[in-house]
């Protein structure tokens, strides 16, 4: 198998727009920098000897993905969401924002309020 080497490669996304159809991923923006890609000649698979990515998750990221409108929290890092929920009114949850893995988040000192609840 015949290979070429490439020393660094910058790979970068655009958001999906609405008419592409529906979207695999959920984030505004995507930056991956490969280093020591080798390729196989044929391009069907690739080979980096390091990488690093950063994403970036907007708000409305994060409404699409969860299927509920979220806003800016009262803190840093924090998010807010406020639904209608049958026989407890009114919920606004509140939770903090942090890594959960090498490509996920997760939702931390989670809180619920309702205008109903005893």
């Amino acid at each position: 198998m015949s290979s070429t080497l490439a020393d660094e490669i910058y790979v970068g996304t655009a958001p999906a727009s609405p008419d592409q159809g529906p979207r695999h991923r959920w984030w505004t923006d995507l930056d991956v920098h490969m280093a020591k890609v080798r390729k196989s000649s044929d391009a069907n698979g690739a080979h980096a000897g390091s990488a690093t990515a950063s994403a970036f998750v907007s708000y409305q990221d994060l409404s699409d993905a969860l299927g509920i409108e979220v806003k800016a929290g009262s803190a840093p890092g924090h998010i807010t969401a406020t639904v209608m929920a049958p026989m407890v009114g009114q919920l606004t949850v509140n939770a903090r924002v942090v890594k959960g893995g090498p490509a996920s988040i997760a939702f931390k000192d989670v809180s619920v309020a309702s205008d109903q609840l005893p």
